[in-house]
């Protein structure tokens, strides 16, 4: 991960907080209060050598004009990362997440794919910012049918799945048979089931 984050937070204390812990750890960063001014800096960028490496969304940004400005960056910047900061967030535990990941060797190994099933958004945003921070690729699920139907999806794709990170009430009749279906077919897969909350930062054993 580089280091040149675009951050997006309407949040006047937020904003200034977070700012303050990512230039401690030496990242660049580019501030915007809103979705609309992100888009005026970025209309003058015009390769994608100069887009930001990592663009950081307030909590408080949600809708369809969110999804809009991610397929967006998604279509001009390929390789940047969209994380989406958690409502309960530390700015200089964030930071210093962020930092680890950028100096990490795991960045030039393969990433994980890993398959979260969590009924609380809040919950699952959380867990995927997370993931994502250590540099792995995260499909976020609601509900073990939504789990199964993304597992027949990655499969029939010919895509890798190496964990399924789950909530221990996951664990009623269906999901069993999911877990020992989803295991039959790809008996390597790494199970983590979370007995409780899972903190933002706190290591996760894949």
């Amino acid at each position: 991960m580089k280091r040149d984050i675009l951050l997006i937070e309407g949040d006047d204390l937020r904003r200034v907080a977070m700012v303050r812990a990512l230039l401690r750890k030496a990242f660049r960063v580019t501030v915007c209060s809103s979705l609309d001014e992100a888009d005026e800096v970025l209309r003058y960028v015009d390769c994608r050598e100069a887009a930001p490496d990592t663009v950081l969304l307030g909590s408080g940004l949600l809708g369809g004009a969110v999804a809009r400005f991610e397929k967006m960056l998604a279509g001009r910047f390929g390789d940047t990362r969209v994380i989406h900061l958690p409502r309960r967030c530390e700015p200089q535990s964030f930071a210093a997440m962020m930092a680890e990941a950028a100096s990490s060797p795991r960045a030039a190994e393969r990433t994980l794919s890993v398959l979260l099933i969590e009924a609380d958004r809040t919950q699952r945003n959380a867990i995927e910012d997370d993931l994502r921070l250590r540099g792995d690729d995260v499909v976020g699920c609601a509900s073990v049918g939504e789990a199964a139907a993304a597992f027949d999806h990655l499969v029939a794709q010919g895509l890798p799945i190496d964990a399924v990170v789950s909530a221990t009430k996951t664990l009623d009749a269906e999901g069993l048979r999911f877990c020992a279906s989803a295991t039959s077919r790809r008996p390597d897969l790494r199970w983590v089931f979370l007995r409780g909350p899972a903190l933002v930062g706190e290591p996760m054993a894949l």
